[in-house]
């Protein structure tokens, strides 16, 4: 009984670490747009491929492949966003599966027509969807504070539907 309840505990501990590091590698300037693809990365030569092929979508400034954490770290260039669809179709053109998409954002919190976005610049706002009532209450009592957000983007979404499902944010200084 002592060995479960101590293996449970590791497993959690654990699971809390994996979570958190799907946030890892953005940055916290002004205009920054990160996403962390969850993939399994198991032919060292197709991930090869897989990175020039998102190294050549449009806005992505770096591509970081990381096969021992099973994921992709794509960066934009500052002030614009990377379009999430073109990424889901990539991937899987090269033959592998996302399993999992971590959003973080750099800017301004604006209201929008029934809704929050977080600009990056003139011509790129990211839509947020806080789900809780309180959690949307504290972002929209940030509007016009800069902010950093990290938070999901269901990967069965389509274009239109690339919402930013927020996990967490901060209001920087």
């Amino acid at each position: 009984m002592w060995l479960r309840s101590q293996l449970t505990c590791v497993l959690s501990v654990t699971a809390v670490a994996v979570c958190l590091g799907q946030f890892v590698a953005a940055s916290d300037k002004l205009g920054a747009f990160t996403v962390t693809v969850g993939v399994e990365l198991s032919c060292p030569s197709c991930a090869s491929g897989l990175e020039r092929r998102l190294g050549r979508l449009d806005n992505v400034a770096v591509v970081d492949i990381q096969p021992d954490e099973q994921r992709v770290v794509l960066e934009a260039t500052s002030g614009t966003k990377v379009d999430l669809q073109e990424v889901r179709d990539v991937i899987r053109n090269a033959g592998f599966v996302p399993s999992s998409l971590h959003v973080t954002v750099v800017g301004f919190v604006v209201g929008l027509d029934g809704g929050i976005g977080i600009t990056l610049s003139e011509d790129a706002v990211v839509m947020v969807v806080a789900g809780e009532t309180t959690r949307a209450e504290r972002l929209l009592k940030a509007l016009g504070q800069q902010v950093v957000v990290r938070g999901t983007v269901p990967i069965e979404a389509t274009a239109n539907e690339d919402v930013l499902h927020l996990s967490e944010f901060e209001i920087q200084q």
